[in-house]
């Protein structure tokens, strides 16, 4: 994005931003906002999604006439980005307190089919892989893997920032897959590769350097033993909206709309290239209208 100077008039300036054309690559929550920041200030906005549908991993079906969410089900009502934006989008008398309920993990193999989160865990990771809950989920197998947690030596703690990586070095794919996936795709939408340890867990870093293991580290935080150990935060203040979270989908696509920004979905962007001080989207032509087609000239880095 070419600089404005700082002598340019404010017409001139709204014009300048104007000019400014933006391709935001995934239709997500996040390429949602991310696009909606930028109408904001008048720049021409296009979003390009693979998928014949907006949201990402928020996705409302009907059941039986009830709205069901089937990846990501909560917001939290504590992060006040996330309230202004439902409140900018006119949703705020849509949200609900998510229902107190245990949560299930659902898909697993065999006869078992689902069974409830274990209790004694972060974010999936279990304290004890022995437990029968947590055996119930991964299985002999899942558990006995498990444990070389408590046997291998230390030597990579600290230097592992994902939380998937992390979990699956230590404890193996069924912790991950059947165990930590569930949590992160529910709260987050995200997969726990995609995490940051720190951000997604503050203090399991900290704890797993003393007690040396991934298992002992959520047992520390969970009873806030330890000079270097941080109990473990208190649940966030989460919600939902009465409807679905398809609701806040729809709101965002609506709200770009009336901004004069574009969402193209089934449009697979394959390449993206920048040359002569111009970008270019190779994206599924098919997909594409004569007003969409063409560079994108001093698109953001």
């Amino acid at each position: 994005m070419v600089d404005t100077p700082h002598e340019t008039s404010e017409p001139d300036a709204i014009a300048r931003v104007r000019r400014i054309r933006v391709a935001v690559i995934g239709g997500g929550i996040a390429g949602l906002v991310a696009a909606l920041e930028w109408a904001r200030i008048g720049a021409s906005v296009t979003v390009f999604e693979a998928q014949d549908r907006l949201g990402g991993a928020i996705e409302t079906r009907e059941l039986d006439d009830l709205p069901v969410d089937v990846v990501a089900d909560t917001l939290p009502l504590r992060d006040a980005t996330v309230v202004a934006l439902l409140a900018e989008l006119g949703l705020s008398d849509a949200v609900e307190a998510a229902a107190a309920h245990s949560a299930w993990v659902a898909g697993l193999p065999g006869a078992v089919g689902a069974a409830p989160l274990p209790a004694d865990t972060t974010l999936g990771i279990p304290a004890n892989p022995w437990a029968d809950d947590v055996r119930r989920v991964i299985g002999w197998s899942g558990a006995w893997r498990a444990y070389v947690d408590r046997l291998r030596p230390p030597l990579t703690i600290g230097h592992e920032r994902s939380l998937g990586r992390l979990v699956r070095n230590r404890m193996g794919d069924r912790v991950v897959d059947r165990l930590v996936a569930p949590v992160t795709w529910g709260l987050y939408g995200v997969h726990p590769d995609d995490i940051d340890v720190d951000a997604a867990a503050p203090g399991l870093s900290a704890a797993l350097t003393r007690v040396g293991s991934l298992s002992g580290a959520v047992t520390a935080q969970a009873a806030g033993s330890g000079p270097d150990a941080v109990p473990a935060p208190a649940p966030p203040s989460r919600g939902t909206l009465r409807g679905g979270l398809g609701l806040l989908v729809d709101a965002l696509a609506q709200r770009l709309a009336e901004l004069d920004a574009t969402a193209v979905t089934s449009a697979d962007v394959s390449a993206l290239t920048r040359r002569d001080g111009v970008w270019r989207l190779d994206v599924d032509p098919g997909a594409l209208t004569g007003a969409d087609r063409g560079d994108a000239p001093d698109a953001p880095d």
